[in-house]
């Protein structure tokens, strides 16, 4: 028995302290509820997107419906993501998903995903927006995830 369920029989009120049956049948009852418990309280830590690695993060790319092998012909993508690459996809992912169509919006997605890159995004006042990349220095990778919709909503 875990300590956690010890100590939740320990909160037994005193008409029941002293009832065997009453003790054992809770005893029972707490044993096999807690293992469960345990697993509910580890969802945050199985699933989370900043911490998940290999299969994990392979797990959560499914439940959210991409793939870490792209189906690209792009050069500067390798095909199969590594996981900081699919990490930054899955998030991207769930954000379109949650994109609310404003430039505030937007601006959500790239600053989450994108810390420190200055960009600029012009609503093109036809129902679209064009995101100008103002740093030389990202990633050939980055640039071809962006250009080939793997991060941006369309």
């Amino acid at each position: 028995m875990a300590d956690s369920n010890a100590s939740y029989l320990k909160l037994m009120t005193s008409e029941h302290a002293t009832s065997k049956k009453f003790i054992e049948y809770t005893k029972a009852t707490i044993d096999m509820a807690s293992p469960v418990v345990n697993v509910l309280n580890e969802f945050d830590t199985l699933f989370n997107l900043s911490t998940a690695t290999g299969a994990q993060l392979d797990d959560l790319g499914s439940l959210v419906g991409i793939s870490r092998v792209l189906p690209v012909d792009d050069t500067d993508i390798d095909p199969v993501l590594t996981d900081d690459a699919y990490r930054k996809v899955i998030q991207a992912k769930i954000m379109k998903n949650h994109w609310d169509g404003t430039m505030e919006g937007m601006r959500q997605i790239m600053s989450t995903l994108y810390k420190n890159l200055p960009y600029d995004i012009v609503d093109n006042q036809d129902m679209s927006m064009t995101v100008y990349i103002t740093d030389p220095t990202i990633s050939a990778q980055d640039k071809a995830l962006l250009f080939n919709g793997f991060i941006l909503p369309k």
